[in-house]
């Protein structure tokens, strides 16, 4: 009878273990499926992202000024913090004669990246102040 109960606890032992074997398992899918997720979604984020520089680009080249402007006052609706979409507003602002936009959006695309300003936005406001009084 000795021996039936020590296997009966020694069963019951491992059967709690295994419980705890099983918690710690499913916390670590959980954790793991977390960080997968977010690292598809970053590059989705980077996915959409070039895909809109790329679009931005390819107007700006063809002179859709127009197009352009909808297409990032559309885009900046969703994520009012895009950088390359606020530069392309400003862009497409300034060649359709709308400085005072122009100006706003090179300011706010500036105070997002103040290291690309020098390079990106300095020209335009600089023209815009000599030709049209700023």
């Amino acid at each position: 009878m000795q021996d039936n109960a020590t296997i009966l606890a020694t069963l019951q032992d491992i059967s709690s273990q295994l419980a705890t074997i099983r918690a710690i398992l499913v916390v670590a899918a959980i954790v793991l499926g977390y960080l997968a997720a977010r690292r598809v979604a970053g590059g989705l984020r980077e996915i959409v992202a070039n895909r809109a520089k790329r679009t931005i680009n390819a107007m700006l080249e063809r002179k859709e000024y127009g197009e352009l402007r909808k297409y990032c006052e559309a885009k900046l609706e969703l994520d009012a913090t895009d950088k390359h979409t606020l530069w392309g507003l400003a862009v497409s602002c300034y060649f359709l004669g709308d400085f005072d936009t122009a100006k706003a959006m090179f300011h706010r695309f500036s105070a997002l990246d103040p290291q690309s300003r020098q390079q990106f936005a300095e020209p335009y406001l600089a023209e815009i102040e000599r030709r049209h009084g700023g």
